[in-house]
């Protein structure tokens, strides 16, 4: 069961203040690395590109993994995925939107927003109750084959924190910064299949707000690794991710999960969007084993991708 989660940190402890100092450390990374292979001046992308970004396939509770490409120099992507499975588990439906930008054709960085409004399905009015519920910043490197021959490269890392006072079952009540190196490559004789792995850390420490622990949620200082592989058959990616954490080597617990995600993820035809735009259907299955037992869920998502900048001179240049 859900246990909830009550930091012992002053409520008038300020999120930002923790959240800029992880934006530094992303920023002061990228910068160290990005100073090694600076992109030339000519090099941008054509505006209406698809997201060449490995993060394009990453959709919450389908696939997670990161992967090591970046977006494009100069592409400025907006996401919009609304959280429709909260309408029948919880008051409140969470909107997340974000913005993802590629400072060089090697290094990105991206930070997103969560909203959340109470729907009015349940015994709160609809609308009656609003506000922000996390935060995310991120940045990512990639090193190219620099590291390992034949192995793509990506060093990153993300902070996630909580925003204002949200209702508890939305968050988890903690705030995490989560370094990260990710390798991937094609395999020779298969050359649709990419294999990835990654290692990194979760580094936690108690937010302003309480948070309700979901079910086989780690909660102290982890190491974490993943590893799986991305089949692309056109506008259809069907994908395998398996997580490992663990408490035991960095926090004060001794606690492992191990999670299987199988995944299928379907780009739509420009020709069947009510939109402009990237539109993603996804459907995964998750199965967890961990501190509470073995849990399952199945997930179905969709998500749509913008470029700002093709829509702005579509409208205002």
């Amino acid at each position: 069961m859900p246990t909830l989660l009550r930091s012992s940190a002053p409520v008038a402890f300020s999120p930002w203040r923790r959240c800029g100092h992880a934006l530094v450390v992303a920023l002061s990374l990228g910068l160290l690395v990005g100073a090694l292979d600076a992109a030339p001046a000519g090099s941008a992308s054509t505006d209406g590109a698809a997201p060449r970004s490995d993060s394009a396939l990453r959709m919450s509770g389908v696939f997670t993994a990161n992967l090591p490409n970046t977006e494009r120099r100069n592409a400025l992507r907006f996401t919009f995925n609304p959280r429709f499975g909260d309408l029948g588990k919880y008051d409140h439906l969470r909107i997340p939107v974000g913005l993802r930008y590629g400072l060089t054709e090697r290094w990105e960085i991206l930070g997103d927003v969560t909203g959340y409004v109470s729907h009015g399905l349940s015994g709160t009015a609809i609308g009656t109750e609003l506000g922000l519920a996390e935060m995310h910043l991120g940045t990512k490197y990639n090193l190219g084959e620099r590291v390992l021959a034949g192995w793509d490269t990506g060093l990153g890392i993300d902070y996630f924190g909580v925003l204002g006072n949200p209702p508890s079952e939305l968050i988890d009540g903690l705030e995490h910064v989560m370094p990260y190196v990710t390798f991937s490559r094609y395999l020779a004789d298969l050359p649709s299949v990419r294999v990835f792995w990654s290692v990194g850390g979760d580094i936690v420490s108690p937010s302003h707000a309480s948070g309700t622990r979901k079910e086989n949620q780690l909660t102290d200082d982890a190491f974490l690794g993943s590893a799986g592989l991305v089949w692309d058959l056109g506008s259809l990616h069907a994908t395998f991710q398996t997580d490992f954490g663990t408490t035991r080597a960095f926090g004060g617990s001794s606690n492992d999960a191990v999670t299987f995600r199988p995944g299928l993820l379907w780009e739509l035809p420009q020709r069947w969007t009510p939109t402009q735009g990237r539109w993603l259907i996804g459907t995964g299955l998750r199965t967890t084993l961990g501190p509470d037992g073995t849990s399952s869920s199945l997930s179905v998502k969709v998500r749509v991708d913008s470029n700002l900048k093709h829509w702005w001179r579509r409208h205002f240049n």
